[in-house]
């Protein structure tokens, strides 16, 4: 996973990020299974793996049923966020944790160099600040 911010939220806001991360996590889910999907007949042309799981495939739908699962969880878990946005952004800051999540993602993501994932991290506060009042100026 790797490293993440750790401020105080209250039970509201770790509510919301924790719905957004799920709903980040069954999007890469959908990502990858769709991925896999267009790989598998690169694997077998022949034998019950291909006729079940191939997208060309005759007898079965191929990953097609789980790929389907996949993408109404991700719609489940993206109705649920929101609905806690919606639910909650009168009772606590939701921008405070949507700052975290940003944040989280920009550590995790590899195309943010090494130095700025170390200062995010020294200066958790002050980034997550910075960040949340971008989100409340944007609106």
């Amino acid at each position: 996973m790797g490293k993440k911010i750790s401020v105080d939220l209250d039970e509201q806001q770790t509510l919301y990020l924790t719905a957004m991360e799920i709903s980040g996590y069954a999007q890469e889910i959908v990502t990858l299974m769709n991925q896999i999907s267009d790989n598998l007949s690169t694997l077998s042309s022949k034998g019950y793996f291909h006729d079940r799981m191939s997208p060309e495939s005759d007898e079965g739908d191929g990953m097609a049923r789980y790929i389907l699962k996949a993408q109404e969880f991700e719609t489940l878990c993206e109705v649920t966020a929101q609905h806690i946005q919606n639910t909650y952004q009168s009772m606590t800051d939701t921008d405070k944790a949507l700052a975290v999540y940003v944040l989280n993602l920009m550590l995790q993501d590899s195309s943010t160099d090494a130095a700025k994932k170390e200062e995010i991290l020294n200066n958790q506060e002050a980034y997550v600040s910075l960040v949340e009042e971008q989100l409340k100026s944007s609106k």
